[in-house]
């Protein structure tokens, strides 16, 4: 991976890396550049337990980098209940995702002098075919036909027979865990005793199914040759834009802070919107949401921004959950201003506290942050967080994907 010449930290005694681990663990050491960089870093794969005993442990710890995990979150709230117990030793904080609105990486250099890193544009392929798989969902309606198929009526003539059904009626729920809830679940009150499910065809009226294909009155389509708005174009967004451009004809919109892309930059023509009051706003099918979390994008999806889009305009978010006011969006759905959804995000997830509305819902496609949630991935996010730690310690660059 690199010459002797550029061993300095050998001779200067091996950084400390800090690994932050519970249950799970989402570094590959098995991979060959692990095995190399050992050579230079002392890895320490510390086992969270309590934020209190990780708060103990830093101060001593001699660390000079600090390798964050999803894990973190699952035992201490968040990145300032250990920033003032991090020894002076430490230089370099390591995200092995994309994200970063948990740390404030101005902060972190001009108080810590700490150098923030992530895995720069290395996932966007993964979480755009997530949002692809959403976005058809949202159309097709995938998510309320497996469900039906499966435990409301398994056969395929029993399963059409919603189709130009008007209403929703509660019934009770099809499985109920059982036995005490893991670590990380949390009971779902209110929701784990029934829910709002689609009616058949009440009535025996001949069906045209060229004007009245929808389920609880809600419309089925393609999404072939729609238009789009995607919200957050860094380089999610223009991979999303890429697949439905190239592969459902899309026509491609989009909304970004700083400014259009460059012309000629992408291999697809997607048209630049300087403002969300932008008239083409009441043509857009659908909105897709890869935005990053923060104050700048909290609850940016509320009723305000809902009214400029025309009623029955579907949403998909592979951003943040923070992006979206849920109350207006549990109105929009009861209204009909918004069709349909599909969500890989939710506000409150990293406590637990989803809320139990999103359960009830058949007309929302659920799935639980999974945009990278595969093996590959995490051999990826592991060979380019070593390379931010060799571009830093060992080449003395500062790092491949620095946010600072």
């Amino acid at each position: 991976m690199f010459t002797e010449s550029h061993g300095v930290c050998q001779k200067q005694g091996k950084p400390k890396v800090l690994i932050l681990n519970s249950k799970v663990t989402e570094v590959a050491t098995h991979i060959d550049e692990w095995e190399q960089l050992s050579e230079y870093f002392d890895f320490v794969l510390y086992e969270l337990t309590t934020t209190a005993a990780l708060q103990e442990y830093l101060p001593t710890s001699g660390i000079s980098a600090l390798w964050i995990s999803a894990e973190f979150f699952n035992v201490v709230n968040g990145l300032n209940d250990i920033l003032d117990y991090l020894p002076p030793s430490m230089k370099l904080l390591l995200i092995p995702w994309v994200g970063y609105e948990f740390s404030d990486p101005k902060m972190l250099r001009e108080k810590y002098d700490i150098t923030v890193c992530n895995i720069g544009p290395n996932s966007a392929a993964n979480a755009a075919e997530l949002a692809v798989h959403l976005s058809v969902s949202c159309f097709r309606l995938t998510s309320f036909w497996e469900h039906c198929f499966r435990f409301m009526a398994p056969s395929i003539r029993g399963a059409r027979e919603f189709v130009g059904g008007t209403e929703c009626e509660v019934v009770p729920p099809i499985a109920v865990s059982e036995g005490p809830l893991g670590d990380n679940e949390v009971e779902l009150k209110g929701c784990s005793t029934s829910y709002m499910f689609p009616k058949r065809k009440q009535d025996q009226k001949r069906l045209n199914l060229s004007k009245e294909c929808v389920i609880a009155n809600k419309q089925m389509d393609s999404l072939f040759g729609k238009r789009v708005l995607i919200l957050g174009f860094g380089s999610i967004g223009q991979a999303i834009g890429k697949r439905l451009s190239l592969g459902f004809e899309m026509e491609i919109f989009y909304h970004k802070r700083s400014g259009p892309v460059k012309d000629g930059t992408l291999p697809y023509s997607p048209t630049y919107l300087a403002s969300l009051d932008h008239e083409t706003c009441s043509e857009i099918d659908l909105i897709i949401l890869a935005l990053p979390g923060g104050p700048g994008t909290e609850n940016m999806v509320n009723e305000e921004f809902l009214s400029k889009f025309k009623d029955g305009v579907r949403i998909v978010n592979v951003g943040r959950g923070s992006c979206i006011d849920e109350d207006a969006f549990f109105k929009g759905l009861d209204s009909g201003k918004i069709a349909s959804a599909g969500l890989d995000v939710y506000k409150g997830e990293n406590s637990n506290q989803i809320d139990k509305r999103f359960f009830q819902r058949w007309d929302v496609t659920l799935l639980p942050h999974i945009g990278t949630m595969f093996g590959s991935y995490y051999v990826t996010a592991t060979r380019i967080t070593l390379k931010n730690l060799e571009s830093f310690f060992i080449k003395g660059e500062g790092g491949i994907y620095p946010l600072n």
